[in-house]
């Protein structure tokens, strides 16, 4: 592995027969398993990594907004649910009551982690995780576990203000660049004084961001500013865009991954035409991967959860105009694939790798489609 890495036990590849790795396992129960492979030799980050899963949760302060803060541990994983990442018992009560109402499924009903458990590892890389209109910040929690599995800490900021609980109360910020100011500067809150706070040993000067919808535009700004990142996973919708003035896409020089939903019912044909758009106009390392027949929120853990957040999960009708009937892809198949999409590009740039073709392998993998510029 690159030497970049900041934390190179914790992404140690173990070579071993079954035989000496079983005495090993016996000898330190408390050492990780080796990294799942591909049978060229390189790492498979489709598969789970080699790390059990703890997530903390943190209060808002006066210099930061709330957020979850997913990691690797070697505490045994146990199983809970979306509502046990909400502090707040009222919105802990009404996360339980939509999943609970949702259509079976839909939503992710358990994962596996320890809430408030330790986080180890030294020096662990960073990927920032900015959520979809009015969602939570538990919205890509299968992707955020994945990516802990293989000892990368996530953060997943809660836009408070546009967040679904706020959207519940009547009290949600419009789609518009005030709020787009208002998520960028939470980013730009937690960046300035969220590591300093948590209870894990952070590197977040190495660091990636993903985006989900609005998250896209949100992320896209903090790129367009700041250089630093490594690299950007763009989800559901363009950057660059009319509806929400702001990011350039031509402006934006560092790596960049794309993931176009193709039966997308929020941004609809037209958003993921200018999506397109951007992927030609990025003036980085770029590439535009396509899940056929996901829905806007196919890719989300609470897809389902209200009708807002519905499309994505059974059946509807295609984004082309022909009415046609077809069927979402399995919700729990669409969330893991997003996740092994965004753990294949990821990973590679905090090893070093400065572009963008560790994506190509995927391409024909669960059907989705890999198109570079």
């Amino acid at each position: 592995m690159s030497q970049r890495h900041p934390n190179p036990d914790a992404r140690q590849t173990i070579v071993s027969v079954v035989g000496t790795f079983a005495i090993l396992w016996a000898a330190a129960c408390t050492d990780p398993p080796p990294h799942p492979q591909r049978k060229d030799g390189a790492l498979d980050y489709t598969l789970p990594g080699p790390h059990a899963v703890a997530v903390q949760r943190y209060p808002a302060t006066e210099r930061h907004p709330p957020f979850l803060l997913f990691g690797p541990s070697r505490t045994p994983p146990d199983s809970y649910s979306l509502a046990a990442l909400e502090l707040d018992p009222e919105r802990a009560s009404q996360m339980a009551r939509w999943v609970s109402d949702a259509p079976p499924g839909c939503p992710t009903r358990a994962l596996e982690g320890t809430v408030d458990g330790p986080i180890d590892g030294t020096e662990l890389p960073v990927v920032i995780i900015s959520h979809c209109y009015a969602c939570t910040a538990s919205s890509l929690a299968t992707v955020a576990s994945h990516l802990a599995t293989w000892g990368v800490a996530v953060v997943a900021i809660s836009h408070e203000g546009n967040t679904l609980y706020d959207a519940a109360s009547g009290n949600g910020a419009a789609l518009d660049t005030a709020t787009l100011e208002l998520r960028v500067g939470q980013l730009d809150a937690w960046l300035a004084s969220g590591p300093s706070g948590v209870d894990a040993s952070l590197h977040p000067t190495d660091r990636v961001t993903v985006g989900h919808s609005f998250g896209v535009v949100t992320t896209g700004m903090l790129a367009q500013r700041d250089a630093s990142p490594l690299g950007a996973v763009f989800i559901g919708a363009p950057a660059e865009n009319p509806l929400i003035p702001g990011v350039s896409a031509a402006a934006l020089t560092l790596p960049t991954v794309w993931v176009l939903l193709e039966e997308d019912n929020s941004i609809g044909a037209i958003g993921n035409q200018l999506l397109e758009d951007n992927v030609e106009q990025v003036s980085g390392p770029t590439r535009l991967v396509r899940i056929p027949d996901a829905g806007h929120w196919s890719v989300s853990d609470i897809v389902g959860v209200d009708a807002s957040t519905m499309p994505g999960c059974g059946n509807d009708t295609r984004q082309d105009g022909s009415d046609d009937a077809f069927s979402y892809p399995p919700a729990a198949a669409a969330r893991g694939t997003t996740a092994e999409i965004v753990a294949t590009a990821v990973l590679p740039w905090f090893d070093g790798h400065s572009d963008t073709d560790s994506i190509d392998v995927l391409n024909g993998w669960n059907g989705i489609v890999v198109e570079s510029q």
